[in-house]
């Protein structure tokens, strides 16, 4: 049996400002982290925004505890510019701290993850013209 890898980060701005908050991390098979315990930032290692900024974890984690292949991460900050377009958005960095029901560890799992944008478009800028005057 293979190792979880990442397979998917969808990206969301769920209070409508242009940057994102919220991710949703899905393995290709049911995880737990690697200590059983509930997870954490560093069990993440690095998550690039779309503006290329590091991710600053300091919100929730859904806890899949080997019954689920999603984590859902919310309170995400760390974004300088406005966007919520996919970008330089990635995964990098998580070895070891995950594990499936057969105790494979994740080992450079998120080399081939996908990136789904699921962020609405955000006006960034609006002008109002008279064109009858």
């Amino acid at each position: 049996m293979a190792a979880p890898q990442v397979s998917d980060l969808a990206i969301y701005d769920t209070d409508f400002n242009g940057l994102i908050d919220k991710i949703i991390v899905t393995f290709s098979e049911n995880v737990d982290t690697d200590d059983g315990s509930a997870p954490v930032a560093g069990d993440f290692g690095t998550i690039e925004l779309p503006d290329g900024q590091n991710a600053t974890l300091g919100g929730a984690f859904t806890d899949p505890a080997g019954s689920s292949s999603t984590v859902t991460i919310t309170g995400i900050t760390g974004q300088l510019t406005d966007n919520t377009a996919v970008g330089a958005t990635a995964v990098d960095g998580i070895t070891n701290q995950w594990k499936d029901g057969a105790a494979n560890a994740t080992s450079n799992p998120d080399e081939f993850e996908t990136i789904t944008d699921v962020a609405a478009p955000q006006v960034s800028d609006l002008a109002i013209y008279d064109t009858d005057f």
